[in-house]
């Protein structure tokens, strides 16, 4: 669920920078938003303490005010510092992540998965967001790390069967728009 609400995102923040994780949030929200330069909780109400983010020459904002994009991408991010040697399911990625940003995105997620042993699984149909997926794994040299798995049903048994793809193939039946999707 990535309506997270603003004060449960507060604590995680909280939590990640007792660990000195926050860091890796703000480089996060720098990738979709270069201006952005810090983040903090803002507590204005005790009750229900906000991420602030903080831009140049601009007021600090709550995290809130801003698209799913950045929202989605504290949930997850924070999910990941918090939560090391875990288990993240994450259905239908892309959503609110722009194109131009996927890949940059996949690097940091891959890093920080990586570093806190959590094994992610996400779901994705966007050529784009898979395409960002086998460009960031190959050009950061993680294939090691990764796996690209596609589910099909069996026409003999009707039973789901994964099939793995290494990043090679990957990256080659996107070129040449060669099946890479499963049902």
């Amino acid at each position: 669920n990535f309506k997270k609400s603003p004060d449960l995102l507060a604590a995680d923040l909280d939590k990640a920078k007792l660990g000195a994780d926050a860091d890796a949030l703000l480089s996060a929200f720098q990738i979709i938003d270069g201006s952005i330069k810090k983040i903090d909780v803002i507590n204005l109400n005790p009750a229900e303490p906000r991420i602030h983010v903080f831009r140049d020459g601009e007021p600090p904002q709550p995290l809130n005010f801003f698209g799913d994009a950045l929202n989605k991408i504290a949930d997850l991010i924070l999910r990941v510092v918090n939560n090391p040697n875990c288990i993240l399911l994450i259905d239908e990625i892309e959503n609110g992540i722009h194109h131009t940003n996927q890949q940059e995105f996949w690097r940091m997620l891959i890093k920080l998965a990586v570093q806190k042993n959590v094994q992610i699984f996400a779901t994705s149909h966007s050529a784009e967001m898979i395409g960002a997926f086998q460009a960031a794994a190959v050009e950061d040299q993680q294939e090691d790390k990764v796996r690209y798995i596609t589910l099909y049903r069996s026409a003999r048994t009707g039973e789901i069967i994964g099939a793995q793809r290494d990043m090679e193939t990957l990256g080659y039946n996107l070129r040449t728009d060669n099946p890479y999707r499963g049902e």
